[in-house]
């Protein structure tokens, strides 16, 4: 498989299966309190295992390949990697962000 090859897949399947991750998650309401979200989580411990599987495939597919990505566009003539690397870096801020403010 060639590097363009894989760095799509990686970014492309990644994607995918972040969203379909989103569908696998155990529904637990926003408006309960973390006594009840917590014994849902337990009630369908292995369905929260999976989702938090496939959501850490899914994440570190994309990043990985965002930085192939980054690698490959870098050179004098290529401006794209400086860019391509401050994203992969938002892309990490971003996930924290996120990962803070879902729990």
């Amino acid at each position: 498989m060639g590097s363009k090859m894989l760095t799509g897949s990686l970014m492309l399947g990644g994607m995918i299966l972040g969203i379909i991750m989103v569908f696998v998650e155990p529904s637990v309401s926003e408006t309960e309190n973390f006594a009840v979200s917590a014994q849902q989580l337990i009630d369908n411990s292995t369905q929260a295992h999976i989702s938090f599987l496939g959501n850490t495939v899914a994440m570190l597919a994309a990043l990985i390949g965002t930085a192939y990505l980054a690698r490959s566009m870098q050179g004098a003539d290529k401006p794209g990697s400086d860019l391509v690397g401050l994203a992969s870096v938002l892309a990490f801020i971003l996930l924290g962000w996120v990962e803070l403010t879902h729990r």
